[in-house]
């Protein structure tokens, strides 16, 4: 019963943090430089749901104000979330795998794989567009991807990859990069500003174009990381435990450590 009784009222919270994360949306797009109102910018919301853009047609609204919210504040909203909840569930992910509160994506080495494959496409002037992306995130992801299997079979001893390891692994190629891209920056001054404002990330430049292309990878990734959720949750009793439970411990980490970087990524 205590069981059930917690599952309910996570599932409580979840909810209410569902509600408020659409509630605080809808009023963060009415925010910005251009004078538009809470009201108004529900209006421009409404206009766009099939059963319930009646509501917003008794007002007649300036143009202008549908190119702001929905296709530049919505963008950067819909984005901004996409990418809170990829982050949040890949940190949990490496928290649990790794039984290390601390944990996160920089642990493993897949940030510092990404800013660095972002780095060699700006400073070498790559441009080609790969499955929708552009160059510097598709090198972004591709060198992520590269590091979490370099940190990974560093780490391997025999069959096995104790968690410890792949820790100080993960710390010790994670300091590298970063020391490769601050060395990159230094002797390419001409592509600090452009290395320095991606590395750092931001949500201005954000479109649709954007949201579509992490719309596939990060909801399918949070999927696959949920079938294993039960799995993750014994791994975190110990590995002899949950062997005895029948998990698989080695396929296991390497599903949740490709997962968890992809979304990272992404």
């Amino acid at each position: 019963m205590a069981y059930l009784d917690r599952k309910g009222f996570y599932g409580i919270i979840i909810v209410i943090m569902v509600v408020l994360l659409a509630v605080l949306g809808i009023a963060f797009a009415t925010l910005g430089a251009a004078d538009i109102s809470v009201a108004d910018g529900f209006r421009v919301l409404l206009s766009r749901v099939p059963f319930l853009k009646g509501l917003a047609e008794d007002v007649q609204l300036p143009d202008f104000f549908y190119t702001i919210v929905l296709d530049i504040r919505l963008p950067r909203l819909v984005l901004s979330a996409m990418v809170g909840a990829a982050l949040s569930v890949a940190g949990t992910v490496f928290q649990g795998m790794l039984k290390n509160p601390m944990a996160d994506p920089y642990v493993v080495g897949v940030s510092s794989g990404a800013a660095f494959g972002a780095t060699i496409a700006l400073v070498l002037n790559l441009r080609f567009v790969f499955a929708g992306l552009s160059s510097v995130s598709a090198m972004a992801f591709v060198c992520a991807l590269a590091t979490i299997l370099l940190v990974y079979n560093i780490s391997r001893t025999g069959t096995r990859v104790p968690d410890t390891t792949l820790i100080l692994s993960g710390v010790a190629v994670s300091a590298f990069l970063s020391a490769a891209v601050s060395f990159i920056m230094v002797i390419s001054r001409e592509n600090l500003h452009n290395i320095v404002y991606w590395t750092m990330g931001s949500f201005t430049s954000a479109d649709w174009s954007a949201v579509k292309t992490v719309l596939i990878p990060i909801p399918a990734g949070i999927a696959v990381l949920m079938v294993f959720a039960k799995d993750l949750n014994m791994m975190m009793l110990g590995d002899d435990t949950a062997k005895s439970l029948g998990v698989n411990i080695e396929l296991t980490k390497k599903i949740l450590l490709v997962v968890a970087s992809v979304i990272t990524a992404a």
